[in-house]
């Protein structure tokens, strides 16, 4: 990632919310940490489940792109 693209994290007993910003004119690819083993994590405007990956949100946004996980704790 460059200085174009980030993700910053609010964690609170059991549950996470991750958001990830790419303001770059090009897709790009992010490997966000989790903070403890996941239940699931579900994007919260399209509704949809993230990819986790060895402890990992694995997700490429498009150019001018953005999103918002929410993330429960379990295994």
């Amino acid at each position: 990632m460059t200085n174009r693209q980030y993700a910053f994290g609010r964690i609170l007993d059991h549950q996470a919310v991750v958001t990830a910003v790419n303001n770059d004119e090009q897709d790009a690819e992010f490997w966000i940490p989790l903070p403890f083993s996941a239940k699931e994590c579900i994007e919260l405007v399209s509704g949809e489940s993230a990819k986790i990956e060895n402890g990992k949100i694995c997700a490429k946004l498009k150019a001018c792109e953005s999103a918002v996980w929410k993330i429960t704790e379990g295994n």
